[in-house]
């Protein structure tokens, strides 16, 4: 069951385009002719996507779930800049995109963990790397998963802000599952659902370094955020770079 609706209002509070993002993506625009050209796959609410395309780079985002992309289109209506939003999930965004057109290709805040399939999901490494131009980097942005309990629940980092709590915890089946459930708590104490027990796939350093060369990638780096602080199986995120 989703209920993303109950997200949307806290989005921007609870994944802010942080300084250290803003950095990251300077570095990465300096590399290439303006204007440079992003596609951010499962944009949420359109916040990185805009904030890319405020800074003069030509963005994309996709989205597949409906308020999210609802909430993304109502702000573009509201803004002239070089900005598209489209319904496409990661199985057709190469049947629509441009081959070779994207210099820098995201998946944020856990998105690409919802590739709940081995097959879609070395789909998706594959299909990044045709997108993408020659030196173009991949960004993706996970909990870590390195250190999950088999057959348990494990509680991973609450996400606040003033107003709101987000607490997330992934449970692990005998049978090697994954799924995820997710709830918010506003400021009045409600407790109101966002994800129950929703599929996810087990990304961990290991297949995202194997899923990233079989496709193409030549090189790939791994942090705990944008920071570039060394990755180590006890980092509550992981930030991978691939690079083309």
């Amino acid at each position: 069951m989703e209920s993303f609706s109950n997200l949307v209002e806290y989005y921007d509070e609870l994944f802010p385009v942080t300084d250290s993002l803003k950095s990251f993506c300077e570095q990465i625009k300096s590399k290439f002719s303006p204007p440079p050209k992003s596609l951010q796959i499962g944009c949420n609410n359109g916040t990185f996507s805009f904030f890319l395309a405020k800074n003069g780079w030509n963005s994309t985002g996709l989205e597949t779930i409906p308020a999210l992309l609802d909430s993304a289109c109502a702000k573009r209506r509201l803004q002239l800049l070089s900005i598209r939003f489209f319904k496409l999930s990661t199985l057709e965004m190469a049947n629509f995109l441009g081959k070779g057109f994207y210099n820098f290709i995201s998946c944020l805040d856990n998105r690409i963990l919802f590739i709940n399939s081995l097959q879609n999901m070395k789909k998706f490494f594959s299909d990044a790397r045709n997108l993408i131009t020659k030196d173009g980097v991949l960004l993706l942005q996970t909990f870590n998963l390195e250190s999950l309990s088999s057959n348990s629940i494990n509680i991973m980092q609450t996400r606040s802000s003033e107003r709101v709590n987000l607490f997330s915890k992934i449970q692990s089946s005998p049978d090697g599952s994954f799924s995820i459930s997710q709830e918010v708590e506003n400021s009045n104490g409600q407790i109101l659902p966002v994800l129950q027990n929703v599929k996810i796939f087990p990304l961990t350093q290991k297949n995202i370094t194997s899923f990233g060369k079989e496709a193409g990638f030549k090189h790939i780096d791994f942090y705990e955020d944008y920071n570039g602080t060394k990755f180590t199986k006890d980092s509550p995120y992981t930030v991978a770079v691939l690079k083309a």
